[in-house]
C-alpha cells in the first residue's frame, strides 16, 4: 500500500512537492515530519466519514500506530479510549463539518495505554472553500494538564447544572409572566392591581435575564454571528457605560486593529464587554484608569493554527487577584468584595459567550498590580445568520378561526393556554407528551390547523422529532416551536420547511400569540 507524506497535504499551494530547489516546499515537509506534535492528515471518503491519508514519526512515538497502520482508518479507530467513545465521535463530526476544535480528550495507544491527549483539529479547505483536507495535532498532556483539566471539567459541570435548573426556572417564570399579563388585562379598572401585576412581571423578566446568562454560560444558546465592526461595537458599549463611571477612575481606549471586522453575536459580545468593564471598575478603591485595546493577533502558538485572531484587552490598575481567586474567577457567583452589581455570573458569562465563539480567554493579574483579561476572537469561516427581529402584540385575539395542538409537559403552562383559550373562544387541544400528540392528531386532523410545541418533552421523542413526524404526515403543517435555548445546527440539520417559527421561554403571552397569528397568515 502507497502511503502519502503527510507533508503533501499541509504544504502551501503554489510549492511543487517534486522540486528539490524549492526552499519553501522542503521548510514546509521538515515543519510537518518533524514536529513534536503527532499529525493525522486525512480526508473525507464518498460517505463523509473521516479517513486518515498519513501520520507523521511523531504520532508514530505517541502511539505505536505505525503509518501504514493509521492510513484508511479513522481517528477514533485509532484513539477512542472506552471512556471517550461519545467524545472522539464527536470530535469527528466536527472535522466532517469543516469546524476546528481545540479539546483535551483521553486516548488509546496501540498497546492498550491510556494518556490524557490535547487534540487540536482543524480543517484545509481549497480555493472554492471546500473542505479539501483535515488535520489533527496531537500531544501528552497527561501530567501538565491535570490541574487544568480538573479546573475545566469543574467549570462544564457547573455549565450542566446550570444548564438544568435554567430549563426548569424558565417554565416557572413563562407561568408567572403569563398569569400576571391575564391578571393585568382582568383587573384594568383596578390600579393597584395593575401596579403590582407590573411588578410581578417586570421581576419575572429579570430573572429570565438571570436564566439567559445562565445559559450562555452552560454552552445551550448558541451565537447568532453577523459580520461585525467590533470597534464600532466597542464605542457603543463604552459611550452607554461611561456615564456610570466615577470621576476618579479613567476610561481610555486604544483601536490598533486594522481590521476590526470579525463574524460575532454583537448582542453577546457587547454583554460580555460590559461585565469586563464592570469588573474592571470594581476593583479599583479609590483612583485609578481602564484601557480598553484591540490588535491583530496572528497564528497563534496554542492554539488553532488555521486561524488569526483579534484580541480586545480590558486592563486595569486596580487591586489584582492572587493565584487562588484566579482559578475560581469565571464560576458562577464567585465573588470577592463585589458589590450586588457585579456579583452573580458575571465572569461566568463572559467565559460561556467566549466558549460558544470558540474563542479564547487569556488572563493576567497580581495582587496590587492590576488585572489584564484578553478575549481572542477567530477570523476564521463562520456561518453568518441574519437575527431574528422581536415580535410584540398588542392583545391575545387570533386573526381567524383556527384549532391549535399544543404540546406542553408543564401543567401549570398548559393550563394557562387552555384557560386562555377558554376565554377567548379558540380551539385548543392539549397533549402533555410528543406521544400523545401524535394521536391527539391522528385522531382530530381535520381541526388540527397548527401545532405549538415545546422542545424539551419527556419519553423518548422531544419536539423535534415530533414535528418531523407530524411534518411527514402533513407537508404544509404550521409549526410554532418554544424552548429556553435553540441550537442552530440541530434546526439546520432537520431542515424543517415553512410555515416555522421559533419562540423563546420564558415568553410573554403577547409574543406567542404574535407568533402564532403570524403563522396563521401563512397557512395555505
Amino acid at each position: 500500500m502507497l502511503v502519502p507524506d503527510p507533508s503533501d497535504a499541509l504544504r502551501p499551494s503554489g510549492t511543487n512537492p517534486d522540486s528539490g530547489s524549492d526552499p519553501l516546499a522542503e521548510l514546509w515537509r521538515r515543519c510537518a515530519l518533524d514536529s513534536p506534535n503527532g499529525l493525522l492528515v486525512g480526508r473525507l471518503d464518498s460517505g463523509r466519514a473521516t479517513v486518515v491519508l498519513s501520520c507523521n514519526q511523531a504520532f508514530e512515538r505517541l502511539t505505536g500506530h505505525a503509518r501504514v497502520e493509521a492510513a484508511g482508518r479513522s481517528p477514533a479507530e485509532l484513539l477512542q479510549a472506552d471512556s471517550s467513545r461519545e467524545e472522539w465521535a464527536r470530535l469527528e463530526l466536527k472535522l466532517a463539518d469543516g469546524r476546528p476544535f481545540d479539546s483535551i480528550v483521553e486516548a488509546r495507544r496501540a498497546d492498550g495505554r491510556i494518556f490524557l491527549c490535547h487534540a487540536h483539529g482543524y480543517p484545509l479547505f481549497d480555493d472554492s472553500c471546500g473542505l479539501e483536507h483535515w488535520v489533527l495535532a496531537l500531544a501528552d498532556v497527561t501530567t501538565a494538564a491535570g490541574r487544568i483539566r480538573r479546573e475545566f471539567e469543574n467549570l462544564d459541570g457547573l455549565g450542566t447544572l446550570a444548564g438544568g435548573v435554567a430549563h426548569d426556572f424558565n417554565n416557572l417564570l413563562a407561568i408567572i409572566l403569563g398569569y400576571a399579563s391575564l391578571l393585568r388585562q382582568v383587573a384594568a379598572d383596578n390600579a393597584r392591581v395593575v401596579e403590582y401585576c407590573g411588578i410581578i412581571s417586570d421581576a419575572a423578566t429579570r430573572g429570565a435575564e438571570v436564566v439567559r446568562q445562565l445559559m450562555v454560560f452552560a454552552n445551550q444558546n448558541e451565537p447568532v454571528p453577523v459580520e461585525t465592526d467590533v470597534h464600532a461595537l466597542l464605542a457603543d458599549v463604552l459611550v452607554r457605560t461611561a456615564p456610570e463611571w466615577p470621576e476618579r477612575i479613567r476610561l481610555d481606549y486604544d483601536f490598533s486593529a486594522a481590521q476590526s471586522r470579525v463574524p460575532v453575536d454583537p448582542e453577546q459580545i457587547g454583554n460580555a464587554l460590559e461585565h469586563l468593564l464592570r469588573n474592571a471598575r470594581e476593583s479599583i478603591a479609590d483612583s485609578g484608569s481602564v484601557i480598553v485595546r484591540t490588535r491583530d493577533r496572528g497564528i497563534l502558538r496554542d492554539h488553532n493554527p488555521a486561524l488569526e485572531w483579534l484580541e480586545i484587552e480590558v486592563e486595569d490598575d486596580g487591586c489584582g487577584m492572587d493565584e487562588a481567586t484566579r482559578a475560581r474567577m469565571f464560576e458562577p457567583f464567585f465573588a470577592r468584595n463585589k458589590s450586588a452589581e457585579v456579583r452573580g455570573i458575571g465572569l461566568a458569562l463572559v467565559y460561556g459567550i467566549m466558549r460558544a465563539h470558540r474563542g479564547h480567554i487569556e488572563v493576567h493579574s497580581e495582587p496590587l498590580r492590576g488585572t489584564r483579561i484578553s478575549l481572542l476572537l477567530p477570523r476564521g469561516r463562520q456561518a453568518v445568520r441574519n437575527q431574528r427581529e422581536p415580535i410584540v402584540a398588542e392583545n391575545y385575539q387570533l386573526e381567524s378561526s383556527v384549532g391549535i395542538l399544543l404540546v406542553e409537559d408543564e401543567t401549570d403552562l398548559a393550563r394557562l393556554w387552555t384557560g386562555l383559550a377558554a376565554r377567548q373562544g379558540w380551539e385548543l387541544i392539549w397533549a402533555s407528551s410528543a406521544e400523545e400528540a401524535l394521536a391527539q392528531y391522528q385522531s382530530n386532523a381535520e381541526r388540527i390547523h397548527l401545532v405549538f410545541s415545546d422542545v424539551g418533552l419527556p419519553g423518548e421523542m422531544d419536539g423535534w422529532e415530533l414535528c418531523a413526524r407530524l411534518r411527514a404526515l402533513r407537508p404544509e403543517l404550521p409549526l410554532l416551536l418554544a424552548s429556553g435555548y435553540f441550537k442552530q445546527n440541530t434546526i439546520d440539520q432537520l431542515n424543517l420547511a415553512e410555515p416555522i417559527a421559533f419562540i423563546q421561554k420564558p415568553y410573554l403571552l403577547n409574543e406567542a400569540i404574535e407568533a402564532i397569528n403570524g403563522l396563521i397568515k401563512r397557512i395555505p
